[in-house]
């Protein structure tokens, strides 16, 4: 994000123009966003609890969604963030609702789908190792090959 607000601002090829109610809006999310990326992590921690296998269950095929807007519909992250925005920043910046609520959108939602994937990736992984197809980095890697494929050839 904080990319992708840099490279908008220097107007590189493809990011298009800037209007000039949007600039400033822009460079003062840039600065909150480079201040705020490593003090809050009440986002991480609330989609883990909603992301487990359980939760998958009860909603397979809206899973992302309702994972965003469990995050999103939050008010005491909405109101943490608006805490640490202030603490972050003067209170000019602090009060104008339309970077706070652009960054606070922005941010969660980045946050949750980092956090998502993580979920759905481990969860692939721990399938594939219970099927046998993927190898634990501590076991030898030759031996478990040479088993399966005399294992195949007597089939």
């Amino acid at each position: 994000m904080i990319k992708l607000r840099e490279e908008t601002l220097a107007g590189k090829k493809g990011r298009g123009e800037l209007s000039d109610k949007r600039r400033p809006i822009m460079i003062k999310e840039l600065e909150i966003l480079r201040d705020l990326v490593a003090k809050d992590k009440s986002v991480d921690n609330e989609v883990r609890e909603f992301a487990t296998d359980s939760d998958l269950k009860k909603h397979p095929s809206k899973f992302l969604s309702v994972c965003q807007n469990v995050v999103l519909n939050n008010e005491r992250l909405e109101m943490d963030f608006r805490l640490i925005v202030v603490s972050i920043v003067e209170v000019e910046a602090a009060s104008d609702e339309d970077i706070v609520n652009g960054l606070f959108r922005a941010l969660v939602s980045k946050l949750a789908n980092t956090r998502i994937n993580e979920f759905l990736n481990a969860r692939m992984e721990r399938q594939l190792k219970d099927q046998g197809k993927v190898v634990d980095a501590d076991e030898m890697l030759r031996p478990r090959l040479k088993a399966y494929t005399l294992a195949t050839k007597r089939k």
